[in-house]
């Protein structure tokens, strides 16, 4: 996709002449396929991040984060985290 964006934009960017909107559309085509696909990686991680976190949100249950067994155990990043 940011190839084909490249592709379709560079070669208007470097003339030195003037550019309308018409030169710009093919590009502007396979920007708005690239922003579908930023905001398809920034909704799969949101829903990454809650699944990873909502034994935290939901309340925790089960022995406590030190312990190996824990479901919390690889939730515990820092030391001084209280988990």
């Amino acid at each position: 996709m940011a190839t084909g964006w490249a592709l379709h934009y560079l070669p208007f960017y470097f003339m030195g002449r003037v550019l309308y909107f018409h030169h710009y559309f093919p590009a502007m085509l396979f920007q708005s396929m690239l922003s579908d696909l930023n905001v398809f990686t920034v909704i799969t991680f949101y829903f990454c991040s809650f699944y990873l976190f909502h034994p935290l949100s939901y309340g925790m249950f089960g022995p406590l984060a030190d312990n190996q067994t824990s479901p919390m155990y690889g939730l515990k990043w820092m030391e001084s985290w209280e988990i």
